[in-house]
């Protein structure tokens, strides 16, 4: 049985990106929708949240303003990436350099501490871009948890081999080569072989 009061709506919002109305990358992909029509489907969907596209007016007051009267705010940023088009490399640094709060900082401190832990850089970053949708960091979050993962590296030995080796010590240990008495006849029932 699920523990529903973990998920209600005063703990968890829910939200949803405008590239469901138009699209952010490409702006020739477009069937005209206008942004009322997105926000307002997107209340009347029971979102609580969307990140801002193109679309949006630029004043801040104006945006508040339209999102209050739909019961909708701001959840999430989106920084596209233009790493593969010629001239826009410096365009994506430029945007990623301007986010106005600390939560990239935080998102890349979670990917470099978890690939510190457990010394799995690919696992740590897949595992974060999934649980913060931030897939516009990629480069960075890679880039910690390269760096995280070799400065544990250095300083500490691997977690799941040490975790491993403790349950292992657990156990008894396997017989030697060549022993025919593998069993205690505690083991056995009594039993003697």
């Amino acid at each position: 049985m699920t523990d529903t009061a973990r998920l209600n709506s005063d703990k968890v919002f829910f939200g949803i990106t405008p590239t469901s109305w138009w699209n952010d990358d490409f702006l020739d992909i477009d069937i005209g929708i206008p942004f009322e029509q997105c926000v307002s489907e997107m209340a009347l969907a029971g979102y609580s949240g969307c990140s801002v596209g193109h679309k949006f007016p630029a004043d801040i007051a104006v945006l508040k303003q339209e999102l209050a009267l739909r019961g909708l705010r701001v959840s999430e940023p989106w920084t596209s990436l233009y790493f593969t088009i010629a001239d826009m490399h410096g365009q994506t640094l430029a945007d990623f350099a301007h986010e106005p709060s600390a939560v990239p900082f935080a998102i890349l401190g979670m990917c470099g501490y978890l690939a510190g832990v457990t010394q799995a850089p690919l696992t740590s970053l897949v595992i974060v871009m999934e649980m913060t949708t931030q897939h516009a960091m990629v480069l960075p979050l890679m880039v910690t948890a390269a760096i995280g993962a070799t400065v544990s590296k250095l300083l500490t030995p691997p977690l799941y081999q040490t975790l491993a080796q403790r349950f292992a010590g657990a156990a008894p240990p396997p017989p030697a080569a060549g022993d025919t008495d593998v069993t205690n006849a505690s083991d056995r029932g009594g039993e003697s072989q």
